[in-house]
């Protein structure tokens, strides 16, 4: 697991907000950002980046003192503990979850 979950400070959420966490599903790759969203002065949207993160499970990752996962299933186990960790953080009024469009190949379109 990343050592940096333990380092996560959550700021307090502004009352005129709601945060929302966007994730980015994949097999080997999981992004997720997490933004303040509210209206600013005359009712113009207001957008605040609070975090962003990549996680990675890639073999080249690997070798540079990544995750040691060697098997779908222990990397799927890691990606969510990873993003489960975030969530429970963060504790999200919403989640915005891509919808899978396509795959370069038929394996990583079926297992998605």
């Amino acid at each position: 697991m990343d050592n940096r979950m333990s380092e996560l400070k959550v700021p307090t959420i502004p009352t005129n907000r709601i945060r929302v966490i966007g994730i980015d599903p994949g097999l080997c790759n999981v992004g997720l950002s997490v933004i303040h969203v509210g209206l600013g002065e005359g009712g113009r949207p207001l957008y605040e980046l609070v975090d962003a993160r990549v996680w990675s499970t890639k073999p080249e990752q690997r070798k540079r003192g990544g995750t040691k996962c060697t098997d779908d299933g222990r990397r799927v186990a890691y990606l969510f503990a990873a993003v489960r960790s975030v969530v429970a953080a963060y504790q999200p009024d919403l989640i915005a979850l891509e919808e899978t469009a396509g795959s370069r190949s038929a394996r990583s379109g079926a297992a998605m």
